[in-house]
């Protein structure tokens, strides 16, 4: 298996634009430079060997991926786009406290978003 987070360097861009103005704490980040292309990371996890699957494994990858991301890349927004039909992968962000944002019909995907100030 693997998890995984991507940058897109226009999204940071808008991010930015659209938290100018917001008041945040991200006393974990220190590093500002690093800021303005890591702001918001897309998130995905898979587990392809089925006997490893349901074991904590996907939870506890993509809870140190973000802690990391966090910390030294100051990820402030995660975003999860998962198969509308993958309850399990569903339940798992909803339980790392991740929201539901939106349906894309045309890609049969959810998307799930989590705040990294919100509290899980």
């Amino acid at each position: 298996g693997d998890v995984n987070i991507f940058y897109n360097p226009s999204e940071q861009d808008e991010e930015q634009e659209a938290d100018d103005t917001a008041a945040k704490d991200i006393s974990a980040c220190t590093d500002k430079e690093k800021r303005p292309t890591h702001r918001v990371g897309e998130i995905e996890v898979m587990i392809a060997e089925k006997s490893a699957r349901r074991k904590g494994i996907a939870k506890e990858a993509l809870r140190l991926l973000m802690e990391y991301a966090q910390r030294e890349l100051c990820t402030e927004r995660f975003v999860a786009k998962i198969k509308e039909h993958n309850a399990p992968s569903i339940a798992l962000f909803e339980q790392l406290g991740y929201k539901f944002v939106k349906a894309v019909p045309v890609f049969q995907e959810v998307v799930y978003e989590l705040r990294a100030s919100e509290p899980r």
